[in-house]
């Protein structure tokens, strides 16, 4: 069981009930498909302790946040949060575990309310001031778990990456002395191999590339291994992404290709593509490049805005002295496409953020820099 605080959306208002017991959601194939939470862990206003997330649609429309606030915690103990700590330091068996009040409840809901918003450091205060009330009330670990878990992923989106990996690592090792494996090595809750993706999100963010994979690889052994039904799409995708950032790009490509079937299985046909997309840009680096074209015209017949592959287009072009193609393809994703071609200007970009593989992004730059 896991103790939760529901933020339940009835007639477009959230409205906060009752800490609730309620069974794990076993893993499975479709739970894996219809959770999608991963890359999309904005929208949620659910603290589930560590057994389930749910994840809602639509942003609070109507929702009235009250004017009482909760007196301002004591700096120095809000700062004693941030410190490293044992696990055996967060409870005490022997003392008795505590209720939080109303009031107290409120303070964990707003964190996630201000989340939601995109008012990250307010969030990110907040949900230090629910841990610390959290911890003080000796609430059970699972429930302690979810507060340094939703605040990692606070951080990750302030870019406070060594933070959000000190929090991460304490979920984790809370899980895990919280019996979070199945005896055939599987994970008992999604909560369990999420957490591994997000932290590998902050490694990303730190440019620890192998750390990135190792994390989306044992996210996809918990959820039982391989590139098949069951595992999140999404990381593959991710997994795939760092790998090709570190030269593996056999293995992307493998990602990338299973990604594509279970984001179809799945009827997300826009993710697929990218995913077919992302294959492209690997199968150019590795020499295939006449497969590589093909497939980007594949992907543009389907979908004529993709601007990416209209530049990638416009550089293999330049490359194999075809100028007129190569200055079409340049002027359609300019001049016709919404998110334009300014970007593509800046080759930092393009390699660092986009992440094209080397020997694209140099054809590239022979465009922008009109060299034959």
């Amino acid at each position: 069981f896991c103790k939760i605080l529901i933020f339940a959306n009835f007639s477009k208002a959230f409205v906060p009930f009752s800490f609730h017991s309620i069974k794990f959601r076993p893993i499975s194939a479709q739970n894996a498909h219809d959770s999608e939470f991963i890359g999309q862990f904005h929208s949620f206003f659910v603290a589930c302790f560590i057994g389930v997330s749910f994840s809602v649609a639509n942003p609070i429309e109507a929702l009235s946040v009250a004017t009482d606030l909760r007196s301002a915690v004591d700096e120095r103990l809000t700062s004693e949060i941030r410190t490293k700590k044992p696990i055996d330091n967060l409870i005490d068996p022997n003392r008795p575990i505590g209720e939080p009040t109303p009031s107290e409840i409120k303070v964990a809901k707003d964190a996630f309310e201000l989340f939601d918003k995109k008012e990250l450091a307010s969030s990110e205060k907040k949900f230090g001031e629910a841990i610390l009330i959290w911890e003080k009330l000796n609430r059970p670990l699972d429930e302690i778990a979810s507060l340094y878990k939703a605040r990692g992923n606070v951080e990750t989106d302030l870019k406070k990456f060594d933070s959000a990996l000190d929090d991460f690592d304490l979920v984790l090792k809370m899980m895990e002395q919280d019996g979070a494996r199945n005896k055939d090595g599987t994970a008992k809750y999604f909560e369990f191999p999420d957490t591994y993706v997000q932290r590998g999100l902050a490694k990303e963010g730190l440019a620890d590339w192998q750390g990135a994979i190792d994390d989306y690889s044992e996210a996809i052994k918990l959820w039982g291994g391989g590139r098949g039904p069951g595992i999140n799409p999404y990381v593959l995708t991710f997994r795939g992404n760092a790998l090709s950032y570190i030269g593996r790009y056999y293995e992307a490509i493998k990602d990338y290709d299973s990604a594509d079937e279970l984001f179809l299985l799945q009827r997300n046909p826009d993710r697929a593509i990218e995913a077919r997309a992302n294959k492209a840009l690997a199968l150019y680096e590795v020499g295939q490049t006449t497969d590589s074209i093909k497939l980007m015209r594949n992907v543009l017949r389907k979908q004529p805005g993709f601007a990416d592959l209209h530049i990638a287009i416009a550089s293999d072009a330049w490359k194999n002295k075809n100028f007129g193609l190569a200055e079409e393809e340049w002027a359609f994703a300019c001049e016709n496409i919404d998110v334009g071609c300014s970007k593509y200007k800046d080759i930092e970009w393009v390699r660092k953020i986009r992440r094209w593989p080397p020997s694209l992004a140099n054809e590239l730059q022979n465009f922008l820099s009109k060299n034959y």
